[in-house]
C-alpha cells in the first residue's frame, strides 16, 4: 500500500515536471528566424531583444534553419526600394 502510494506521488511529480518543461519548449520552438545563411545578394542582421531587423540588397537570397515568429516577435525586412525582392527558403525543419 505504502509502495503504491510512492509511486504515485512520482508519477505526480514527473507528470509535474514534464508540463513545466514544456511549456518552456513551445516557447523556445516559436521564435524569431534562426540559422540565416546568405546564398545570393548581401544581407545583415541585428537581433535586439524581441526585434530581428534583416537589412538586404534586391535579390537577396537567404536559407534559414527555422522561420517561426511568437506573438510577441517581430521580423523586419528592410529593403532599398518597393521593386526590392528576398526569396527566404527554409531549409531546416521548422516552419
Amino acid at each position: 500500500m505504502e509502495k503504491n502510494r510512492k509511486c504515485r506521488n512520482a508519477f505526480k511529480r514527473n507528470l509535474i515536471a514534464v508540463a513545466v518543461a514544456s511549456c518552456f519548449a513551445a516557447d523556445l520552438a516559436v521564435a524569431n528566424p534562426t540559422g540565416p545563411t546568405v546564398v545570393a545578394g548581401q544581407a545583415s542582421f541585428q537581433q535586439a531583444g524581441t526585434l530581428l531587423s534583416i537589412t538586404n540588397s534586391p535579390s537577396s537570397i537567404i536559407n534559414w534553419r527555422s522561420f517561426s515568429i511568437g506573438a510577441s516577435e517581430i521580423t523586419r525586412f528592410i529593403q532599398q526600394s518597393a521593386a526590392s525582392a528576398v526569396l527566404n527558403r527554409v531549409t531546416g525543419g521548422d516552419l
